[in-house]
C-alpha cells in the first residue's frame, strides 16, 4: 500500500497565503496517513483523533513560516506529527493498539480469506516489533508502514541518511532474531 503524496510548490504557496481551498487539499491529501501513523503510535482512536487534529491546527498556524529548503513539504509535516506524538507520550503510558483494530487501520477491506492469514502474520510481527527499542520501532514504522524513503526519514528524524540505514539494518536484524 504505497501512498506517497507529493504536493507541488504552488499548492504550498497558496496554503502559505492562507488559501482555504489549498489548506483543505493538503488536509485531504494527508489526514488518513497522519491518522494511521498516530494511531499506531498511541493506540487509542480518541487520542489519535486528538493528536491528528492538533497536527492540522499546528500546520494552519505555522504554514506561513514553512520555507522550501530542498526538503519535501511532507518531511516538514511529519516532523510536526512526530513532535506531537512525542508530546503525547510525555506524562502518559503507552497504550498498544488492539490487533483486531490495527488490521483495520492498515488494510480496511481485505478479502475474507486473506484477512485471517494477514491477521495472524500481522499479529506476530506487531508483537515482535513491540519488543524492539522505541527508536527501532519508529524506523520500522516510517520505512515499512509509511513507506518513506531513507532520505525522507532522515529529514523527519534529523539524522544523517547513513545513520538511518544503520538503524534500519539493526532494527531488522533484531526483529529477525525475534521472528
Amino acid at each position: 500500500m504505497k501512498i506517497h503524496t507529493r504536493i507541488d510548490k504552488e499548492l504550498v504557496s497558496q496554503a502559505k497565503a492562507q488559501d482555504t481551498v489549498a489548506l483543505g487539499r493538503i488536509y485531504d491529501l494527508f489526514v488518513e496517513r497522519i491518522y494511521r501513523f498516530v494511531y499506531v503510535r498511541v493506540g487509542r482512536r480518541e487520542d489519535a483523533e486528538d493528536v491528528t487534529e492538533q497536527v492540522f491546527v499546528k500546520v494552519l498556524k505555522n504554514i506561513g513560516s514553512y520555507e522550501e529548503r530542498g526538503l519535501p513539504f511532507e518531511a516538514w509535516l511529519f516532523r510536526i506529527v512526530r513532535n506531537l506524538v512525542t508530546d503525547y507520550y510525555r506524562g502518559r503510558r503507552r497504550t498498544f493498539v488492539p490487533l483486531d483494530e490495527a488490521i483495520h487501520v492498515v488494510d480496511p477491506k481485505p478479502k475474507p480469506e486473506e484477512a485471517v492469514s494477514v491477521k495472524l502474520q500481522y499479529e506476530e510481527v506487531l508483537q515482535q516489533i513491540r519488543k524492539l527499542p522505541e527508536r527501532y520501532q519508529e524506523i520500522i514504522e516510517l520505512k515499512f508502514i509509511e513507506e518513506l524513503t531513507n532520505d525522507e526519514i532522515s529529514q523527519i528524524l534529523k539524522k544523517p541518511v547513513d545513520q538511518i540505514r544503520v538503524l534500519q539494518s539493526r532494527a531488522l536484524a533484531k526483529l529477525k532474531t525475534y521472528l
